[in-house]
């Protein structure tokens, strides 16, 4: 899990769906631009900027870790 998982394990299941779909609908062409607006919007209910930051920089160092696999 890239960051604390403050929800519960069904609930993550049905928004782990609901972006997968989702993505499906958007296309492989607008998956990136569908992508930043779903974490614009999701960024915009943090009241912690720093929240935010550290969520990037997780994301991000698990990129790198991923593709030293």
């Amino acid at each position: 899990m890239l960051v604390e998982q403050t929800l519960p394990a069904g609930l993550l299941e049905r928004n782990w769906e609901a972006l997968a779909v989702a993505l499906n609908e958007a296309g492989p062409d607008k998956e990136a631009v569908f992508l930043a607006k779903v974490a614009l919007a999701l960024s915009s209910m943090l009241p912690d900027p720093g929240r935010l930051a550290q969520v990037i920089e997780v994301a991000l160092r698990d990129l790198r870790h991923g593709e030293r696999a």
